[in-house]
């Protein structure tokens, strides 16, 4: 029971409305409620007295009175025209919980026979219609995307602060919270019928019961599918069950009464969201060339207007083939990151995505379409379409099938965006996290360094392991080249002394013997096109530079490291005359383990004439990597010296 005096009163009144505000006010409300349903019990579990209009406490603590009406939160009436327990329109305690006129209150004995139970349904009733509202706010790309390019894009001011990548865990976490409140809400109200069972029998609905049950169902489809186990296995399941969101989101506009209130604001940016996806996902995309390096397939497009598609290196995009849908309801949409730069777009005029092909999965599905148009199966394998006037023109637009050949929705934020907005950048990536690494050095190397844009020092690291390293050699190649062109630019005056890039590939689980197996092949074997006639091509086209390797050599050493991690700083900042076996050309280095972030740490922190206090550090792969980055950063940084700003997204 809670007993009410003067003061306690009008001690909460002051607090709430001075200290507290709006929240106050709820709080007001809320123990407001806690004494109506206190007043409501038959006795007093204090001293086991009846409670009720005979007991004079009851009177004192319960019952509003002439010369007492200020007592009261909200009083109801004016001085002198209330009675105490009774019928009139005056007493305090005439309206039950919903705000609805209950019949019981004309028995002053009997009050408004509620449970405490329902205030605690209530309570999280009202907690889920935040967390409801909210739960779609993280996974409305767009949104997200001006939150991240207009609004943090600033030199790790607050893109380094504040967490805008973890979009999707903050929607896990919501989603969580709303089962868990959910479940409360729906025993606390079954515990009050067993409590209270007149009360819901007089006041309650039908409608809330069945709208629930449909809630129930609609949660019941969407957890079970949306874990990470049936995501990766089963995509589809995955996609299908979790747009009972509609039905769930649906029937909370009519199970909860102002729920409405709540959803307005989310729920029109979310429809923006959808029909902006509608808009950006039907624009016109012709697929240009088609390469295959097994097991990756690289796929170049261009937009028909390249304002329509502008983005920044590492960022990422949606890949839909209409040709590969099972049905007008089923489009499947896939996420790729976007391998090349955005100087590739404005002078080469193409967009490219690097597609590992996973056998009987979609990936498999759209190269055999490809292939379909390339019956010799000779790659690279250029596209091409007839202009009005009849000419051969490359792209194409059309597929066998009469519909768009590629549909693009993008470009969407990701974390490694941010990588120009610092002088000295750590890029990180592991596996196939490495792909955003690909556009961020193309971008830098071959077009930021020349124009003398931020990033000035690069630091890649890249960690693979020794069994995946042939699904690779797209990269190896592309490493290669990028390291030529450097060179080539630097000798030319394009870029300028300050410009440093460190490529450091850390290859784990190193297998002596399968390497051995492997030396019947090489390189040159495996790429579509002859390193040899590369070189070749460059040395016609007025010189090449020599960069101290070439790319069979880097790719043995790839498969033959012998750099332990452990002497990174013996061998990165060596003494003078000494040369460390596991260099290869003046840039890259290979090392044999996992990476020991310390000495990394401490290297690039005391990079001599550094000026600046903030370093970027852009990560995607493992979460048990970013875990260890983020323990680096807090480590190493000092707001007196350097602050390393973390971006990481996990895969």
């Amino acid at each position: 029971m809670v007993y009410r005096t003067k003061g306690f009163i009008e001690f909460c009144k002051i607090f709430a409305k001075d200290a507290l505000g709006l929240k106050g006010a709820k709080i007001l409300r809320l123990i407001q409620m806690v004494i109506v349903y206190s007043c409501s019990e038959p006795t007093n579990f204090l001293t086991g007295d009846k409670w009720d209009v005979t007991n004079p406490e009851f009177i004192k603590d319960c019952c509003i009175s002439s010369d007492d009406w200020d007592r009261l939160f909200n009083p109801v009436a004016e001085p002198g025209t209330a009675t105490s327990c009774s019928p009139d329109p005056g007493d305090p305690f005439s309206m039950n919980f919903r705000g609805q006129k209950d019949s019981q209150t004309s028995n002053p004995t009997l009050r408004i026979q509620a449970s405490l139970w329902v205030a605690i349904a209530k309570v999280f009733g009202q907690l889920l219609n935040l967390n409801c509202a909210f739960v779609i706010l993280p996974v409305a790309r767009t949104l997200i995307s001006f939150i991240s390019n207009r609004l943090l894009n600033s030199r790790g001011k607050l893109s380094g602060v504040i967490p805008i990548q973890k979009n999707i865990t903050f929607h896990k976490c919501m989603a969580k919270t709303i089962l868990v409140f959910a479940a409360i809400h729906t025993v606390a109200h079954f515990m009050a019928i067993a409590d209270k069972p007149y009360a819901y029998y007089d006041n309650l609905q039908l409608s809330p019961w069945v709208t629930g049950y449909v809630i129930i169902f609609s949660q019941f489809c969407i957890y079970p599918a949306a874990t990470d186990v049936v995501r990766r296995a089963m995509f589809r399941v995955f996609w299908g069950n979790h747009h009972m969101f509609i039905v769930f989101l649906g029937t909370l506009l009519i199970h909860g009464w102002e729920f409405w209130k709540w959803l307005v604001v989310p729920g029109f940016l979310y429809l923006a969201e959808r029909a902006g996806r509608f808009f950006r996902g039907n624009k016109p995309f012709y697929t240009k060339r088609i390469k295959w390096i097994p097991p990756v397939m690289e796929v170049q497009f261009c937009p028909l207007q390249k304002s329509d598609f502008t983005f920044k290196e590492g960022q990422y995009l949606y890949l839909r083939c209409p040709f590969l849908d099972t049905s007008v309801w089923n489009r499947e949409w896939h996420p790729f990151t976007i391998s090349s730069s955005h100087g590739d777009l404005i002078h080469k005029d193409f967009v490219s995505c690097h597609i590992k092909v996973n056998p009987g999965g979609w990936t498999e599905r759209l190269k055999n379409y490809f292939e379909d148009m390339n019956p010799g199966q000779d790659y690279p394998f250029h596209l091409k379409h007839m202009d009005e006037k009849g000419q051969r023109q490359d792209g194409k637009l059309i597929g066998i099938d009469g519909q768009q050949l590629l549909c693009v929705d993008g470009p969407h934020s990701s974390p490694s965006q941010h990588y120009d907005a610092y002088r000295r950048c750590m890029v990180v990536g592991a596996g196939i996290g490495m792909t955003p690494c690909a556009s961020i050095l193309r971008g830098t190397l071959l077009y930021k360094w020349k124009r003398d844009f931020y990033p000035e020092s690069l630091y890649f690291y890249w960690t693979v392991r020794h069994s995946e390293v042939g699904s690779f050699q797209w990269f190896v190649s592309l490493i290669t080249k990028l390291m030529t062109k450097h060179e080539m630019n630097k000798r030319a005056g394009n870029i300028g002394a300050k410009n440093n890039i460190q490529i450091h590939i850390y290859v784990t689980s190193y297998n002596a013997k399968a390497n051995e197996q492997r030396r019947v092949q090489t390189l040159k074997d495996r790429l579509s096109v002859n390193v040899a006639q590369q070189r070749a091509s460059r040395v016609a086209r007025g010189g090449d530079a020599d960069i101290g390797f070439s790319v069979d050599e880097l790719w043995e050493r790839l498969h033959e490291p012998n750099g332990p991690p452990g002497e990174f700083l013996e061998r990165v900042c060596p003494r003078p005359g000494y040369v460390p076996d596991n260099k290869v050309g003046p840039h890259i280095y290979v090392w044999n383990g996992r990476p020991k972030w310390d000495p990394v740490f401490m290297a690039v922190g005391a990079e001599p004439g550094a000026k600046d206090t903030n370093i970027g550090v852009c990560f995607c792969g493992a979460a048990i990597i970013g875990k260890q980055l983020q323990t680096a950063c807090k480590k190493f940084s000092d707001p007196d010296k350097v602050m390393f700003r973390l971006h990481k997204e996990n895969f």
